[in-house]
């Protein structure tokens, strides 16, 4: 699972909960 499918699976379960940290997390993982 790509980290763009990841962000689009917690988005569908709850955008506003995980949103935030996720992305902060995938986009410091990404660099």
């Amino acid at each position: 699972m790509t980290a763009y499918e990841m962000c689009m699976f917690w988005d569908s379960l709850d955008p506003h909960f995980f949103r935030d940290e996720i992305i902060e997390e995938i986009l410091e993982d990404s660099q």
